[in-house]
This record gives C-alpha cells, sequence and structure tokens, in this order.
C-alpha cells in the first residue's frame, strides 16, 4: 500500500509540469477505426 501512495504522489507531480493536452479522442479513434 506504500508503494502505491509513493507511485501517486510521484504521478501527481509530474502531471503538473506537463503542457495541456490537445488530443481529441474521437479523431483519434476515427483515424484507428479508418486505418
Amino acid at each position: 500500500m506504500v508503494v502505491k501512495y509513493l507511485l501517486l504522489g510521484a504521478l501527481r507531480s509530474m502531471q503538473l509540469q506537463w503542457p495541456a493536452a490537445d488530443f481529441d479522442v474521437d479523431a483519434e479513434r476515427r483515424r484507428v477505426e479508418a486505418s
């Protein structure tokens, strides 16, 4: 359980440094289905 909390804390702190997502889920789904 301790490891889980450490990982969650690390992930949360990392996410603060990531740029805002401009990922269009629907567009990617259509692209994958078309291929």
